[in-house]
């Protein structure tokens, strides 16, 4: 319907044209102008895009056999017991956009993750065959590459998308399928579009632009451009039934990359800020109870977070961020990720029938390595677990609600020797629901023998026996 609908559109635009190209030799040239316009971008923007080829190998949990029990009655034995880690060959395709002429490039993390070797052709088709992985922010969904060139390369002007409307015009140019610089042409159709994309890690997928200028896989890092050649936007992902475009198409507001481009060049990362706290939405009742219409619920506070830090309460619902309106969760999880780690903010609560105005140091969001390393965690067989509370499921982005998350596994030991990885998530022991660390301790002190885990792994439970007893 939606590829319909586009048909249908661009004839209308297409027979109207054509009514005044007959009627004067002045509406012929204005046609000729408004082609000349597309011509003039496309000519401007293509040489600042890139055909992007990663190509690397990721650990899987995929048994080798589950293609040929599909639907027997051995599917569910092999996947409980036959899936081992392997190493899987991948060659992935994207885009990429120019920013520096000294040759450093802008795509999507999701183009290059786990790469080991990745190749840049330029629209000249002169080829860069070990590009450097300079930075990488997955929660953005943003990456830096950067190659050597021997002259000056052509770099794009980035717009402003803040200023970007729904209904102005939509060019798109990229490599899908590998096609290189291909040219599609649409409408802004909608913006400050939140999607959730399955696979894509840590990646928060939120304001996006949306057009209906084709987008296909392979276009994602490439461009998103005005009619004046500015870039607005970075083609990330596509809504589909069947894989292909079907007029629903999404981009990274380029304002996003603009204010991550210094820390991902000088840092290698972006220090999201964070406050430690989980958040709910005021609803209609609430809103009546607190007598305020619009800000969000403070339902828990991190302890030692700098929401708590400064004074911040369970119970107290925000209302201004830094002098920004919070309306949402999503609109304080944005302000909070846009602002560096570091940063003293004024927050805004209301208490009771109070008002107060606390100064909050913004914190750097933890990811897994980093609480991998720092954080103390209790250690059973060499992993080191901690309880899934309802601020761990929203720092670490979690689908489930209660269980133990395994955020690092030492080297050389009994779990990491039976296939467990950080990220895995122990929800039974023995056949027993688990839902704390302690109450994890708790049965291994009266317990004796083997001990059997049900574990999560990458959304596959998978049972795991230990035969050695903790102490």
């Amino acid at each position: 319907m939606a590829r319909y609908e586009r048909f249908i559109y661009i004839i209308v635009v297409l027979t109207l044209l054509f009514a005044a190209f007959r009627t004067s030799p002045s509406s012929a040239s204005l046609l000729e102008r408004f082609q000349d316009g597309f011509v003039n971008v496309v000519k401007k923007v293509t040489p600042l895009v890139v055909n992007i080829s990663a190509q690397g190998t990721v650990n899987t949990a995929a048994s080798p056999f589950q293609n040929q029990f599909q639907g027997t009655p051995f599917q569910q034995f092999f996947k409980q017991f036959f899936t081992p880690q392997y190493r899987e060959h991948f060659t992935s395709l994207g885009s990429g956009m120019i920013i520096k002429s000294d040759g450093y490039i802008l795509t999507n993390d999701h183009v290059i993750r786990n790469a080991s070797k990745i190749s840049v052709i330029l629209s000249s088709g002169k080829t860069y065959k070990n590009a450097k992985l300079v930075g990488v922010d997955p929660i953005s969904d943003l990456a830096i590459l950067k190659i050597n060139p021997h002259h000056p390369l052509p770099s794009g002007r980035l717009g402003n998308s803040d200023h970007i409307q729904v209904g102005q015009w939509a060019i798109a140019i990229g490599n899908p399928y590998g096609f290189h610089s291909t040219v599609t042409v649409g409408v802004i159709s909608a913006l400050n579009r939140n999607i959730s994309v399955q696979g894509q890690g840590e990646a928060i997928y939120h304001d996006l632009i949306q057009t209906d200028a084709p987008i296909n896989p392979g276009n994602s890092g490439g461009a998103l451009v005005n009619i004046n050649g500015q870039i607005i936007g970075m083609n990330t992902a596509i809504a589909t039934p069947s894989g292909g475009d079907v007029g629903i198409g999404f981009a990274i507001p380029i304002n996003i990359a603009k204010n991550e481009l210094y820390q991902l060049i000088t840092k290698g990362k972006v220090e999201h800020g964070f406050l430690g706290i989980y958040m709910e939405p005021l609803t209609s009742s609430l809103a009546k109870y607190f007598g305020i219409k619009k800000g969000v619920l403070v339902a828990q506070v991190s302890p030692n977070g700098p929401a708590a830090k400064a004074g911040i309460k369970q119970g107290d619902v925000i209302v201004k961020f830094n002098g920004h309106k919070v309306s949402s969760p999503q609109s304080l999880l944005d302000l909070t990720l846009d602002t560096p780690a570091g940063t003293k903010v004024m927050v805004e609560v209301l208490r009771g029938k109070q008002s107060l105005y606390l100064p909050v140091i913004v914190g750097a969001r933890p990811t897994g390595k980093v609480l991998a390393s720092t954080t103390k965690t209790p250690s059973f067989w060499g992993m080191h677990l901690k309880t899934i509370t309802p601020i761990v499921k929203q720092e670490d982005n979690l689908q489930v609600s209660s269980g133990l998350l395994v955020v690092a596994v030492d080297p050389n030991s009994l779990a990491l020797q039976a296939g467990i990885t950080p990220g895995d998530i122990i929800q039974q022991v023995d056949r027993i629901p688990i839902k704390s660390v302690e109450e994890f301790k708790r049965l291994l002190k009266t317990h004796s023998g083997p001990t059997l885990l049900l574990v999560d792994h990458q959304g596959f439970d998978r049972f795991v026996v230990f035969y050695t007893h903790t102490k």
